[in-house]
């Protein structure tokens, strides 16, 4: 490959991750409003992946994964695979580096490699908020801040405190400049970026499912699991938490109006409904 197609390609990763980790300001996202001072809102979803078992079953059925946005976490030994929608993503994150991820559970305040273990029960997911203002002594949820060693020095997460007990859900909350932009079409992708850039971007977008938004989470967890960030969880909107037998998650997209449904049962219950 050239030079010229290098540098293109490179450009084109870049701006899409800039786009997608929301370095330009969006709209709203799925959910919104929690009972406390500060506003949080839904952003996105991780799961904690093993293998590929989940993705190789989306792709071949209903998703189209961004190819150019794969992206290695260096300082946190882990690398993410994404899918995106009109409103938000799933991150397929993986563990590919332990002495970098446990080297990084001293500021991560959590650790956070146990989530890629088989023992049970440990959550295998867990979810991006955007909190506004990003002010903690705005909110009495208890938080604490993280700041990667590769991240400017200005720019940190909050980690819910939490995160600690790996039998719940994980959460982590950034700024709301920085959360994931929501579009209603396609064509307001042509109004932000180059041609090269957008066309990359319509084409993760364009799912075979022809799924676009989606419009509710439900998380199941055993029951005898704590549940601090479960309640947190369910302040959002179009969020509705279970009890259950083990972990599931339950993706509605699109309100369901095809009214068809893939189910997952492996290496947990993942259910998506379009």
């Amino acid at each position: 490959m050239s030079n010229s197609n290098e540098m293109l390609k490179s450009k084109t990763q870049f701006l899409l991750v800039l786009m997608m980790f929301g370095f330009f300001f969006g709209k709203t996202a799925l959910a919104q409003e929690a009972p406390l001072n500060s506003k949080f809102e839904f952003d996105h979803i991780v799961i904690f992946s093993q293998n590929t078992t989940i993705e190789d079953s989306l792709q071949k059925s209903i998703l189209t994964k961004g190819d150019k946005l794969t992206t290695t976490h260096k300082t946190q030994g882990t690398l993410g695979n994404y899918y995106i929608f009109y409103n938000t993503f799933i991150e397929f994150l993986y563990l590919n580096d332990t002495l970098a991820a446990l080297k990084n559970e001293r500021l991560f305040k959590s650790d956070y490699t146990s989530r890629w273990e088989n023992d049970d029960p440990i959550c295998p997911f867990g979810f991006g908020l955007r909190l506004s203002p990003f002010d903690t002594s705005q909110t009495s949820f208890p938080l604490t801040a993280y700041h990667s060693l590769d991240s400017p020095k200005d720019e940190y997460y909050l980690m819910s405190k939490f995160n600690v007990d790996n039998e719940q859900p994980l959460i982590y909350i950034s700024s709301p400049q920085r959360g994931y932009i929501s579009i209603d079409s396609l064509s307001e992708v042509d109004q932000i970026f180059d041609p090269h850039v957008s066309n990359d971007f319509k084409e993760y977008l364009t799912h075979p499912s022809e799924i676009k938004n989606l419009t509710k989470v439900v998380v199941t967890v055993p029951e005898d699991v704590s549940k601090e960030n479960l309640e947190l969880l369910s302040t959002l909107r179009d969020f509705e938490i279970r009890e259950g037998k083990g972990y599931e998650l339950f993706l509605i997209f699109d309100n369901a109006i095809q009214g068809k449904e893939l189910f997952l049962k492996e290496p947990f219950e993942l259910t998506i409904r379009y």
